[in-house]
């Protein structure tokens, strides 16, 4: 994937809510935000259909 693509997703990302960016000097540091996380869990069990 070139520099521009990932940076291009990176920002998408970003501007959905579902990473946060922090900045050390010249190196940028992404995380999953705790929203996107729960998105992920919820997705690995397989329960995104169910109701509680």
């Amino acid at each position: 994937m070139s520099r521009s693509a990932a940076a291009w997703h990176l920002q998408r990302l970003d501007a959905d809510g579902l990473i946060e960016s922090d900045r050390d000097g010249r190196a940028v540091r992404y995380a999953l935000t705790d929203e996107a996380l729960e998105i992920f869990v919820v997705l690995e069990r397989g329960d995104h259909g169910r109701a509680c």
